[in-house]
């Protein structure tokens, strides 16, 4: 089934209920429940998928529109490497690539919804549980992998957006 089906499907059903043609309770409830599940396996999907920025590398206008519509993407564990790294440390680790780019939007949008507690600055400041020697956090280590002056200078200023 194609995403526009299941809406008309959604629409229809909507409006059976708002209109009060259809009363059947348990039918509802029935509905209801599939797509509560439905809604986690999609935020299920989002959330795995911003730990693979990296390989897809969506625009950076696409990965903020995830974050926004669906914020608890920002908190998904990655759970192919059994650490618990969010999605900011992935895009971390990946800093000789292009997933640097993401982190600022994924530290913004993280910061207004409080990923990793009160005083985390949206996950720059949680220390990367990959990086167990050190324990170094995500804005240490972006630091640590800049290339000169012009790369800490690109990394900065992507914070003042």
């Amino acid at each position: 089934m194609d995403i526009a089906t299941f809406q008309s499907n959604l629409d229809f059903i909507k409006s059976l209920y708002f209109r009060e043609k259809w009363t059947d309770e348990k039918c509802r409830d029935t509905i209801l429940e599939a797509i509560e599940e439905a809604n986690k396996k999609i935020l299920e999907a989002f959330g795995e998928s911003m730990h693979r920025l990296n390989e897809y590398k969506p625009t950076v206008d696409a990965v903020e529109e995830v974050v926004k519509k669906f914020p608890s993407t920002l908190s998904y564990e990655d759970h192919e490497d059994s650490m618990g790294r969010l999605p900011i440390h992935t895009a971390d680790f990946y800093c000789s690539d292009d997933a640097p780019e993401y982190v600022p939007v994924l530290a913004k949008e993280g910061m207004k919804h409080k990923v990793g507690g009160e005083d985390a600055r949206g996950g720059l400041l949680i220390s990367d549980p990959m990086d167990s020697d050190d324990e170094w956090n995500t804005l240490q280590i972006l630091l640590t992998a800049a290339e000169g002056v012009a790369s800490i200078e690109l990394y900065c200023s992507c914070f003042v957006r």
